[in-house]
C-alpha cells in the first residue's frame, strides 16, 4: 500500500480524449514536436509539363528564389492518378514530376501537409526547379 506521501507524487492515468484535448487546446506541455522544422523530401526537382501551361515561363521569371509555392493534388487527373499540379498564387506552373510524384501524392493522401519553394527558373528549356518539404 502506498503511503500518503507516495500518493502525492503517482502519476494519475489519463483518459486518451483528455491527452487529445491537451494538445488540441494548444498547451503548452513542455512536450518537443519530434520535427520543429520543415522536413526537405527533394531538395531541387524540376517541373512537368511547364511548357504546356500558358504563361509558366513569364510567371517563372518573376518569381524569387525560396518564394513559397502550393502542391494540389489533382485526383481528377486522367492521364496520372497521383499527380499534383504546381502553383505560384493562382497560376498554374505545371505538375511534381511523374517520377516522384507517387510518394509525395501518397503523404498528400494520407493527410500530410506538403509545401514547396521556388529554387530557379533556367531560361533554355523553360525549366523550373522547386524544392519540396514536409510540415509535420
Amino acid at each position: 500500500m502506498p503511503t500518503d506521501e507516495q500518493k502525492g507524487n503517482a502519476l494519475a492515468p489519463i483518459a486518451s480524449t483528455e491527452l487529445g484535448s491537451l494538445l488540441d487546446s494548444g498547451h503548452d506541455l513542455g512536450i518537443p514536436m519530434p520535427y520543429a522544422s520543415r522536413i526537405v523530401l527533394l531538395e531541387e526537382t524540376c517541373l512537368a509539363g511547364t511548357r504546356l501551361v500558358h504563361n509558366a515561363d513569364q510567371v517563372a521569371k518573376k518569381l524569387k528564389e525560396g518564394q513559397e509555392l502550393t502542391l494540389q493534388r489533382d485526383v481528377a487527373n486522367l492521364r496520372d492518378s497521383w499527380a499534383i499540379r504546381v502553383m505560384a498564387g493562382q497560376n498554374r506552373l505545371g505538375y511534381v514530376s511523374v517520377d516522384c510524384n507517387e510518394i509525395l501524392a501518397r503523404l498528400m493522401d494520407a493527410g500530410k501537409s506538403l509545401g514547396a519553394r521556388f529554387v530557379r527558373y533556367e531560361k533554355a528549356g523553360s525549366r523550373i526547379y522547386m524544392e519540396v518539404y514536409l510540415d509535420d
